[in-house]
């Protein structure tokens, strides 16, 4: 994607010379189309955020926003990655995201049931090794209840911070990071005695110990050391989220200048905070990611076309029907209803930062706010009003006249790698044949062949010939062949 970077005093953001073409179609100036997502994301944020704010705890020192329209992201920032300082957080730094490390670990869960591997009424028992498998509190609890939070678990182990049993804080537990090298052996310890207040899949009951236990489940099945491995293997390595990890520990030194210093609230004030582990339930809450990772992650989620893992995303984002209200959740995910449209939205807080991720396939539309402070209320509002305005916006832009001959758009993004997506209009019902050329008019793969309606229609090409095997770098045409028209644009495959 062509970037052009924009500085404004105390913010930064790097545009995409596609980023508008969706949300702002029929607005006649660059310029005018430049500055109205922007300007949403500035006027809902910049307020919040300030290099300065060590002693203001009603502000964010470090605030990044993360934006996807139609599958072309964008970042801002404001305030500073470290209080006093003049580095603007950017898309390349690193914030610990919480509970929304939930979604990672749901969409690992997707993944394996879209793939066939699990189903959501599997024990989990049958996944755990065998130090975790006969405890009796997880008879009868299913990968479905822990993942949808139907598991009668509580929210955290009761011996958390007292691992030795002797009514007092274990030595060296930081109120930073408290959970922090907490072991299958302590989660043994517990697991062991505690008693359900109600049978599973009767109760919603947010729980990390459920969500810590399903990732432990789904490594254990999988022979992956710990959730790091677990989320490289299933997510990362193959959508190329080179800067995302699921253990702090994992942040190697290399990468670890371009962590945000996060900041916590204790006995009142604002002090130096850290990045908190979670030990064994690190699949509930210890994930850090960039703002370029977590919306190339979002991407999937929406479904924009050749973002990757599609059978994953849609069974992810499907309301699962285990829960009392059958439209409220997902594999992890918050499902809320605003004006008929349905928002998918995710929170997190850690003692030193805070997240939360809202969007909507229909648009599609995606936010991401990341912050190196606490204020779990302020980020989550500040997410959703842009999500809310975003819509506004698209939604109000008038439809374009409809065309009185077929027309056959740019493919975007152009040059791509490795998928890119062509939109083509009719103005009837027609026989469509819309294919991939090489120069010398050999044909390289049929992306659509049949009768169409009326309207506009999207198709992606993922690089590979009829079949399956990569195209070579190079120039070509996609045709699109109608009973009246012969239309092509060129495409460049850059490998």
């Amino acid at each position: 994607m062509r970037t052009s970077s924009l500085q404004h005093g105390n913010r930064r953001s790097a545009v995409g010379g596609l980023f508008l073409a969706a949300i702002c179609t029929g607005v006649t100036t660059t310029a005018t189309a430049i500055a109205g997502p922007e300007q949403i994301v500035v006027e809902v944020a910049a307020p919040w955020a300030s290099a300065s704010a060590l002693n203001d705890t009603s502000r964010s020192i470090g605030l990044l926003v993360g934006v996807t329209i139609d599958g072309v992201p964008s970042c801002y920032g404001f305030g500073a990655t470290v209080a006093g300082g003049d580095a603007v957080p950017d898309g390349s730094t690193i914030f610990q995201i919480g509970s929304v490390s939930k979604v990672y670990t749901g969409f690992i869960l997707a993944q394996l049931v879209a793939d066939g591997a699990v189903s959501l009424p599997d024990a989990v028992t049958g996944s755990l090794g065998s130090d975790l498998n006969a405890m009796p509190c997880l008879q009868g609890v299913t990968l479905g209840h822990l993942v949808a939070h139907y598991a009668s678990l509580p929210k955290m182990p009761a011996n958390l911070t007292d691992r030795d049993g002797d009514g007092l804080v274990d030595p060296g537990i930081s109120p930073l990071s408290p959970a922090e090298d907490y072991s299958r052996a302590n989660l043994a310890d517990f697991l062991d005695t505690f008693v359900p207040a109600v049978a599973p899949g009767t109760q919603y009951r947010y729980s990390n110990v459920g969500s810590g236990l399903l990732a432990l489940a789904l490594a254990d099945r999988g022979g992956d050391a710990d959730f790091h491995f677990l989320l490289r293997r299933m997510v990362l390595d193959d959508l190329g989220l080179d800067s995302t990890f699921g253990r702090h520990a994992a942040i190697g030194a290399t990468d670890l200048p371009r962590v945000a210093q996060g900041y916590a609230l204790l006995g009142g004030q604002r002090t130096v905070g850290s990045l908190a582990g979670m030990g064994c339930l690190a699949g509930a809450g210890e994930v850090a990611t960039t703002g370029t990772d977590l919306l190339a992650f979002l991407n999937v989620l929406i479904g924009i076309p050749g973002a990757g893992m599609s059978a994953a995303a849609r069974l992810a984002t499907t309301p699962l029907a285990i829960s009392v209200a059958p439209d409220s959740i997902a594999y992890a995910l918050d499902i809320i209803s605003v004006d008929g449209a349905r928002w998918y939205t995710k929170g997190g807080a850690t003692p030193s930062y805070t997240s939360f991720i809202a969007f909507r396939r229909d648009l599609p539309l995606g936010v991401a706010v990341l912050s190196n402070c606490g204020g779990y209320t302020r980020v989550k509002s500040i997410a959703l009003e842009i999500l809310d305005r975003l819509g506004a916006l698209a939604t109000a832009i008038a439809e374009p006249p409809a065309p009185s001959l077929p027309t056959l758009a740019q493919n975007a993004p152009n040059p791509f790698n490795p998928a890119t997506s062509i939109t083509f209009t009719l103005p009837a019902a027609c026989t469509v044949e819309l294919r991939v050329h090489d120069l010398g008019g050999k044909l390289v793969r049929t992306l659509a062949a049949g009768v169409y309606p009326a309207g506009t229609h999207r198709s992606a090409w993922d690089g590979c010939d009829e079949d399956g095997r990569p195209a070579t770098s190079g120039k070509y045409l996609c045709r699109l062949r109608t009973g009246g028209s012969d239309l092509s644009r060129g495409m460049v495959l850059v490998r």
